[in-house]
């Protein structure tokens, strides 16, 4: 239709124009006017002719050629048979091919032409001559009532229907659901949930049987253009849940938030200023959550929003609709899957309704009570009923014939309805009755629903049309003010909606209280976007682009992403390119990784875009900081391979130059190689960064010191780690860098830790915690006081243990940290173990290990079951003990956790003692001796020596007990150990009374009785005593 009227309306605009250039042909020739000795015009009066021919049907468009030579065009038979028609055409007409004909006849007024042989074609053709636009062409409000359709019921779900009433039912009642509806675009998916609604609701407010409890509705919806807004498709629902600008509008927001999470969620109040991430609200961070890390950001707003959402349920069953899932922010579908997961016992019901294509993770299919449907084609009698009710008739059997191009397509139907009533196949009598006033046959039906939908698109008038248009660029939902801002049309933009919601092309939306339009089908939106013409499309993207940038509308900072998809689509690519970086670092300040290395890799090809232009003088520097970043998240999500790409992309653009992005880069590429244990290739890379370190370069050159440091230490060469540990804290101090300071503190204090210098340790560990205080480093002061509290176990001073540990869950705790209070909790155990409070040591462990667990942690895991073990051992339960630690010492094998390996060894030796397996202990505590001694860990060899003299004190060998006690007494004294020491002395004392010296036997229990009494650690007390 379309093609039809721009044909007309040219022809018309030559017209004009040979009008024009008529008068000026005049006037040149007007006495007086021409000049002396000009040559008359050959054709005084010129005229512009046109001729035109039209023709439909499936094209191929696209770039043909080759590599370097190619062009951009279309081919098919329809533009051979257009071709054809034009050159048989006359000067000034418009000639339709039969197919043209069918689809535009009672909209244009039309001549028949006699039927032509055209070359390539090898039957007549009967063109059609367009002669103007039919008069009352372009559908108008007035009409629209006459051709609705009547309403049709829900047909040919009625199994699927009930199936989902079933699951709505159990859901509601407590036992928590989800429903999962997948199905093509028009199958239903969005009618069929509403159905489902309705019952619910009908049946909460009834008696009877089938009764559900009354509940709560949320509805959220995933939009195409916000896949990349991180919280985008539950950002309504989540506004209505926390009663956004609706209750106590005098408060201020941040108040009236905290009151409505301390009604759902009070354990997690402290965590409200993170709700600016999902509402798209300027962040207004506490203390507590300014000290967050990006990722501790995400979980625990992950965390937060599924506890609204389990608290409201408490309040009243609750039921939350998200459409269109396909389309959905990851940050979104992750928390429905954690939301999904934790609506086990509550009454809570999930609808999610989604397109197979693109495909969708969908983790909940796995759950046992998700409930997924497939909605396939309605069956042909299906059909036929649903083509009945929308006609309010038995449909005449003249029609039956069409369902087949349908396929069982509800919307395809419902869309091939409206087609025929607008081609004048269908009318409606005076009494409300369709009947068939054309044959179906003489009209050209488009075979597809999207071309019925351009079809009915095209039948609106140029003003409607443009509008329509206009709104599928904003989205499928569209606020008035902003659509207000951008239109331009001749109509008042208040009437022409309302006609558009007349006809059925748009529904009224306010579902956030505002006044808002969407399109009535998702569909209905990309077919009018798809039929807007290129330049003008960029034309309209630039012009909402720029009504968003004016910062009028609700939530600036969330229009990010938004803004970026505009400019994009505009080719503005100066602000496209600056977008998406303010995007994509926003994404990833929220954790919202994959929407972050999506929003890059685009930054990235519009950075190619903009080195065309001749300003673009500091396009290496753009890319590189891209290549940058997107590397180092994907550092971070352990795609190392990736990582290394980016950053040596990033390496090629910053230059040979010794600078800061230079020396950056070399040490983000040797984290890479440390991550995958290439632990030769990462120090090539460092030493090549600081073999061209400059003293403008110092706080990188601490950075990889420190780095180096890190590696050194876990290949156990402790030397080699304090000296560079030593130099990266030297420049730290020289530049002032309280982090990296910090950084290094803690590097050296787990070094002289791990050599038994217990003193200098907490020194430096001291120094840490102070600066990461200093910097409102929470996580950083959580784990050094955590290990703190091992070092003051380790010397027996276990008041400053359990404080440390305390201190250390308690932020911990605070920050939502699970894997830090696992860790810590498991600690803490240890100590109660030496306090003889071993029930509650084993309700810790348990709590830790199952933490562990949930969060994958094989190591954690394995730590907490062999400190059970343990646990069992001195409950008298050795073989108990021996299959926990038997498991643990199997992990660590698996995951190589070798430093692990001696103190599970030194235990397994214990139990196999306790046991009377006299070699199972010898070979054990030599292999725990073995492996302390080649890492070098000390206080362990030390304790390893002392069960080796135990096991020789068993088997009656005295003189090798007596070394081997005498050495991890000696070397415990030195390192300071003093519960390990006890436990020395204890055993000393044990060989005193097999000896029968008694002079010796006093002495040993004496010192290990002061121990014992300094340390409270009663259970050993009483073996003393016991002596």
């Amino acid at each position: 239709m379309r093609a039809v009227r721009c044909a007309l309306e040219l022809r018309e605009a030559l017209e004009a124009a040979s009008q024009a250039l008529a008068r000026l042909s005049a006037d040149h020739h007007a006495p007086g006017v021409s000049e002396p000795g000009a040559a008359p015009l050959a054709h005084p009066h010129p005229r512009l002719t046109q001729r035109i021919g039209l023709a439909s049907g499936t094209l191929f468009a696209g770039r043909v050629g080759g590599a370097t030579r190619y062009e951009y065009t279309v081919m098919g038979p329809a533009v051979n048979l257009a071709a054809r028609l034009m050159a048989a055409a006359d000067d000034g007409e418009v000639l339709l091919a039969p197919s043209v004909r069918a689809a535009v006849a009672g909209q244009v007024l039309l001549e028949d032409r006699a039927p032509l042989m055209l070359r390539g074609i090898a039957t007549p053709v009967q063109p059609a001559r367009a002669v103007r636009m039919a008069s009352g062409a372009g559908v108008a409000r007035s009409t629209a009532g006459a051709t609705r359709l009547a309403t049709a019921p829900l047909i040919g779900r009625d199994a699927e229907l009930e199936a989902l009433l079933a699951a709505g039912r159990s859901a509601l009642a407590g036992r928590g659901g989800v429903i999962a509806l997948v199905g093509e675009a028009g199958t239903g998916k969005t009618r069929l949930a509403a159905e489902m609604l309705q019952h619910l609701v009908r049946a909460s407010a009834g008696p009877g049987a089938e009764r559900v409890p009354p509940f709560g509705c949320f509805l959220g919806e995933a939009q195409s253009y916000a896949q990349r807004t991180p919280y985008a498709a539950l950002r309504t629902a989540l506004d209505e849940l926390l009663g956004r600008g609706v209750q106590g509008a005098d408060q201020p927001l941040a108040a009236r938030l905290a009151r409505r999470i301390g009604e759902l969620a009070p354990a997690l109040v402290r965590f409200a200023p993170l709700l600016a991430d999902a509402l798209g609200l300027a962040p207004d961070d506490s203390a507590l959550t300014a000290a967050l890390t990006p990722q501790q950001r995400y979980d625990r707003l992950q965390e937060l929003v599924v506890a609204l959402f389990q608290g409201a349920a408490r309040h009243e069953p609750l039921l939350l609709i998200v459409e269109d899932l396909h389309w959905a922010d990851l940050a979104s579908q992750e928390l429905l899957d954690r939301l999904a997961a934790g609506s086990v016992d509550l009454p809570i019901l999930l609808v999610l309704t989604y397109r197979p294509e693109p495909p969708i993770a969908a983790p909940w299919d796995t759950l046992a009570h998700t409930l997924r449907l497939r909605l396939g084609e309605l069956s042909a009698e299906d059909s036929a009923a649903l083509l009945g009710a929308l006609l309010g008739d038995s449909p005449p059997p003249a029609l039956l014939a069409l369902l087949e191009r349908a396929q069982g397509n509800p919307f395809f139907i419902e869309e091939l309805v409206r087609a025929l009533v607008a081609e004048g196949v269908l009318s409606r009598e005076a009494s409300g009755v369709w009947r068939l006033a054309r044959r179906p046959d003489e009209v050209e039906l488009p075979t597809s629903v999207e071309g019925l939908l351009l079809a009915r698109l095209d039948r609106l008038d140029e003003p409607r049309r443009e509008l329509v248009q206009l709104a599928s660029v904003i989205g499928r939902r569209f606020p008035h003010p902003l659509l207000a801002e951008v239109y331009a049309g001749p109509a008042p933009l208040d009437t022409s909606l309302q006609d558009l919601v007349d006809m059925e092309v748009l529904q009224a939306d306010h579902a956030d209280g505002d006044q808002a339009y969407r399109f009535r089908h998702a569909l209905l939106r990309d077919v009018a976007y798809a039929g807007i013409l290129y330049v003008q499309r960029r034309a309209l993207h630039s012009r909402v682009a720029r009504s968003i940038a004016t910062g009028r509308h609700d939530r600036p900072d969330e229009q990010l992403a938004l803004l970026a998809w505009h400019y994009l689509h505009a080719e503005e690519w100066a602000p496209a390119l600056t977008f998406h970086l303010r995007a994509a670092d926003q994404a990833a300040r929220r954790f919202a990784n994959r929407d972050a290395l999506a929003l890059y890799a685009t930054a990235l090809t519009v950075a190619e875009r903009l080195g065309a232009q001749p300003a673009a003088t500091d396009l290496p520097n753009r890319l590189a900081e891209i290549h940058e970043r997107s590397g180092e998240l994907q550092l971070l999500l352990g795609e190392y391979d990736a990582a290394e790409a980016h950053f040596r992309s990033a390496l090629a653009q910053v230059g040979a130059a010794a600078s800061e992005p230079w020396l950056r880069l070399h040490r983000l590429l040797a984290s890479v190689e440390e991550r995958r244990s290439r632990y030769a290739a990462a120090f090539e890379w460092l030493q090549i960064g600081l073999a061209r370190a400059t003293s403008a370069l110092r706080l990188e050159a601490a950075r990889c010191y420190l780095l180096g440091a890190g590696i050194h230490f876990r290949q156990g060469a402790y030397t080699r780690a304090m000296e560079w540990a030593t130099m990266g804290l030297r420049l730290a101090e020289r530049i002032g860098s309280l982090a990296d300071q910090a950084h290094a503190f803690k590097v050296i204090g787990n070094l002289y830790r791990d050599q038994g210098d217990n003193l200098r340790a907490i020194e430096a560990l001291e120094s840490a915690r102070t600066r990461f205080a200093r910097l409102n480093i929470l996580s950083g002061q959580s784990d050094t006081l955590n290990n703190l509290g091992i070092l003051y176990t380790r010397l027996g001073r276990w008041p400053e243990t359990i404080a440390s540990f305390e201190q250390s869950i308690q932020i911990s705790e605070s920050i939502g940290d699970v894997q830090a209070v696992a860790r810590t909790a498991n600690n803490l155990a240890v100590v109660l173990v030496g306090r003889d409070q071993l029930q509650r040591a084993e309700e810790l462990y348990r709590m830790s290990g199952e933490l562990f667990g949930r969060m994958g942690s094989a190591l954690g895991v394995a730590v907490t079951t062999q400190n059970r073990g343990e646990v069992l051992l001195l409950q008298g339960q050795p073989a108990a003990a021996r299959d926990l630690v038997a498991a643990a010492l199997a992990s660590y094998e698996r995951i190589s956790a070798r430093n692990f390996l001696p103190e599970a060894l030194r235990l397994a030796a214990e139990i196999a003692l306790t046991l009377g397996d006299l070699a199972g202990a010898r070979a054990a505590v030599e292999q725990a001796l073995a492996v302390a001694d080649e890492l070098g860990m000390a206080p362990e060899a030390a304790a390893a020596r002392r069960v080796r003299g135990q096991v020789a004190l068993a088997t009656g060998d005295l003189v090798a007990a007596a070394e081997d006690l005498a050495l991890s007494r000696a070397e415990l004294a030195r390192l300071d150990g003093r519960y390990e020491l006890g436990k020395t002395c204890y055993h000393q004392a044990r060989l005193a009374l097999a000896r029968g010296d008694s002079a010796a036997f006093a002495v040993a229990r004496a010192e290990a009785l002061a121990i014992f009494t300094e340390l409270d650690a009663r259970r050993d007390l009483e073996l003393v005593q016991a002596l």
